[in-house]
């Protein structure tokens, strides 16, 4: 289940949005993880806590990695509610 309303998507969307998608990401990040774990980020909407330092570099002004955390929260909380 995907945590997103429609004026905010979750950060990990609008990063990988910015950057020109999840094979540019991945790139980005020397290729690991693979860009088809980027797509899984997208397609939940959040990022792998496991990598979720390796993203601050390419974070989007204004973005921070306590973000990326709160997409996950956000989208858990949902699922359990």
């Amino acid at each position: 289940m995907r945590c997103m309303n429609s004026q905010h998507p979750p950060a990990i969307i609008r990063l990988v949005k910015h950057h020109g998608g999840a094979s540019k990401v991945s790139q980005l990040l020397g290729g690991r993880p693979v860009y088809q774990e980027v797509q899984r980020w997208v397609g939940r909407g959040w990022a792998s806590p496991m990598h979720i330092l390796s993203l601050k570099p390419l974070l989007l002004d204004g973005m921070t990695v306590e973000d990326l955390h709160r997409d996950r929260e956000a989208t858990r909380s949902k699922v359990v509610a």
